[in-house]
């Protein structure tokens, strides 16, 4: 598994570059470990004050590279100009990265944390998953045999869910998870989609649905996750879905939360895309944001996602007015 690890040399920076280390030593891999030196904070920076700069970050930057080569990993150390989020998502592009590791706060004074850290903004502009490290302890007892990574999938019946599927299944191929998959079941959405009609208007909890939910999420499972051990369990949503997902996991003592969708707030990820957003800002624990495929296939699942949405909608109008 090839890992891009952004540092400000802060302290959480550190316990993410340990995490990182920890994922790339497992899958016998390479470890970038990347500084971007931004130079937006300084006015009309000089030459001489820019050649300080980076000449003193490439000095942390070895510094930082050289702890984490005793444990005999291979690391490179790259230093680019330019803005952070941007920046870091380009290189694992260019990278060919499976994972962007991030801590959840660097240097980035408080006042500016409520608008989104980098690692926010890093899952927003990436295409490959980003991972925002709280707990780096995890993976360094996983990679080293000592510990089953707990994972917890949320799980939305959508192209971006699925890829996330597919990089918890790369993961436990490096090393032993146990992997829960959790569907929070919502009647009024989910009722078009598996072709219930009496099921539009059902706000309570319903067993049709769920159980016709949980079918679908075994079929999930068994096609993505390629027979690995999964529970899987269905949830009726009650109040905000990302909280609701981040008490689900942890009440199941879970390591690390995958999700699937960007950040974005596009018109067909706007429910996906919020949800993503409030686990990956709030949840307590290690969260990885799996972006949706770029991929043709990606779009259409996508589109397809959207027309039924259209049908449901033109379903529900046409029974209101006949029982009107």
């Amino acid at each position: 598994m090839k890992v891009v690890c952004g540092t400000d040399f802060s302290t959480s920076a550190a316990k993410a570059a340990n995490a990182a280390a920890a994922l790339a030593a497992a899958g016998r891999d390479t470890l970038s470990l990347v500084h971007v030196l931004d130079l937006s904070r300084y006015e009309a920076p000089s030459k001489k004050l820019v050649a300080h700069l980076a000449e003193a970050r490439r000095a942390r930057l070895w510094q930082e590279a050289q702890r984490l080569r005793k444990a005999n990993l291979f690391v490179e150390e790259h230093l680019v100009q330019g803005r952070p989020a941007e920046e870091l998502a380009s290189f694992a592009i260019k990278f060919k990265a499976n994972l962007i590791i991030l801590s959840s706060r660097g240097h980035t004074a408080p006042i500016w944390w409520p608008v989104g850290s980098v690692a926010e903004q890093v899952a927003l502009h990436a295409t490959v998953p980003t991972m925002v490290v709280r707990d780096e302890q995890v993976f360094k007892a996983w990679a080293s045999g000592k510990q089953t990574l707990r994972v917890f999938v949320g799980y939305g019946f959508c192209a971006a869910s699925e890829a996330a599927l597919r990089w918890v299944r790369r993961l436990a191929e490096v090393g032993p998870c146990q992997i829960s998959v959790v569907s929070l079941a919502w009647p009024p959405q989910d009722s078009w989609r598996l072709g219930i009609g009496d099921q539009l208007f059902a706000l309570s909890a319903s067993p049709v649905v769920p159980a016709a939910l949980e079918r679908c999420l075994e079929e999930a499972c068994d096609a993505f996750l390629g027979g690995s051990k999964v529970r899987i369990r269905v949830e009726p949503a009650c109040g905000r879905p990302d909280s609701q997902l981040i008490g689900l996991a942890r009440s199941a003592e879970a390591d690390l939360v995958v999700l699937g969708g960007s950040l974005r707030r596009g018109a067909e990820q706007f429910w996906l895309g919020s949800v993503s957003r409030g686990v990956f800002y709030y949840a307590p624990f290690n969260v990885a944001c799996v972006p949706l495929p770029r991929s043709r296939s990606g779009r259409n699942l996508a589109n397809e996602d959207r027309n039924r949405r259209d049908q449901a909608t033109s379903m529900a109008g046409n029974r209101a007015k006949a029982a009107a």
